[in-house]
């Protein structure tokens, strides 16, 4: 339940990045805020625009799909959150030769989709860990799976052996660059500071945690998470 309520609070994050973001990466997160505003899924009229070049496509289409589902989670509407989070995830499964960050991104998916499905969330989490694993085998300086390995151990319930590589995969995901290649994807790095400092909390040691959410709102001054912990303390 946890994962699900810390989705839902990163609704309302804007994506700030030090690096120079992808035109449909920048579209797609404004789109995703603006249909807060609108009370209606905004991102969909730019899926249909990328639908038009596919093949080439099939990464932003299904990051948007992905911002959709996580929109509808939102608003309640369940069947279309995980009718949205089934497509990102077969449109991703389709693509024969993955690249490392679309072996991320179908991790990220996956791990989202347990909530959706919590009764299988250990069948989903071991398909997940494989595709960050073919993500480093592919670029070892992948911080998105980095990231989805330091929250997939975050949330793992501790008799489960869960909490006890958090540090590590995200300490290595805020030493990375936000991007591995030109005009690719740069989002995740905030979401890595955000879990740190949240599990150094969780575990009691309140000045790494105070240290790594203050080191975060340094690069990402706008982030809604990141502020709201600072709050806590």
């Amino acid at each position: 339940m946890k994962k699900i309520t810390l989705t839902l609070i990163a609704l309302f994050i804007y994506i700030f990045s030090i690096a120079e973001e992808n035109p449909n990466q920048d579209k797609i997160d404004a789109a995703f805020m603006q249909s807060f505003a609108t009370q209606s899924d905004q991102i969909e009229p730019i899926i249909a625009e990328l639908r038009q070049n596919e093949n080439e496509n099939a990464y932003w289409i299904a990051y948007g799909q992905f911002y959709s589902a996580i929109y509808y989670m939102h608003t309640g509407k369940k069947d279309q959150a995980r009718k949205s989070t089934d497509a990102a995830i077969e449109l991703l499964e389709k693509i024969e030769k993955k690249n490392s960050e679309e072996h991320a991104l179908l991790g990220y998916i996956l791990g989202f989709s347990v909530s959706l499905d919590p009764s299988s969330a250990a069948r989903i989490s071991a398909k997940a860990a494989s595709q960050y694993k073919a993500a480093l085998k592919k670029d070892e300086n992948n911080l998105r799976a980095y990231l989805g390995m330091g929250e997939s151990d975050y949330y793992k319930p501790a008799e489960y052996g869960g909490g006890e590589k958090v540090e590590e995969y995200l300490l290595k995901a805020i030493s990375l660059p936000d991007q591995s290649v030109e005009n690719g994807p740069s989002w995740g790095k905030n979401s890595a500071y955000y879990t740190l400092a949240s599990f150094y909390k969780r575990e009691d040691e309140i000045d790494k945690a105070k240290m790594y959410c203050m080191k975060g709102l340094n690069e990402f001054p706008q982030d809604y998470q990141l502020n709201q912990l600072k709050q806590s303390f």
